[in-house]
This record gives structure tokens, sequence and C-alpha cells, in this order.
């Protein structure tokens, strides 16, 4: 389902799951942590709530959108 995909997620998390689901990137939402690093073993965005929910909204109208899944552990 997510293989080969970017997921995009309602919160941080350690991005461990997603990479050995084989996803190949994640994007990450919450309204927390605005300047503080991390290390994930997949590359990664971070987003604050206004912004991820507008990738959101474009990904769930798009007709064909087959490169992005919205699931996170």
């Amino acid at each position: 389902m997510v293989k080969g995909k970017i997921v995009l997620c309602d919160s941080i998390g350690d991005g461990v799951a997603a990479s050995e689901s084989g996803v190949v990137g994640t994007i990450m939402q919450d309204a927390y942590y605005e300047d503080v690093a991390y290390n994930f073993p997949l590359p990664a965005s971070h987003l604050g709530l206004s912004d991820g929910l507008d990738i959101s909204k474009y990904v769930n109208k798009a007709r064909y959108f087959p490169s992005i899944a919205q699931f996170c552990w």
C-alpha cells in the first residue's frame, strides 16, 4: 500500500516503521517543535498544521496522486 510512496503523517514519529515498509520519504505535520533537529532513517520534512492540511486537502481532491499516501504509524 505504501511501498515506494511518500507518507503524510499527522504527527512526528521516529520513521522506523515507515522505513521498514518501503516508503521513500515522509511528511510529518504537527503544531510543535518548530526549531528542533531530528534524525530519521529516510528523507523527512516537517510542516505546521496549516501547510499539512493544505497538502492533505490536495491529495484527497486529486483524481490520481500515486506518490503520496495518507498513512502513518
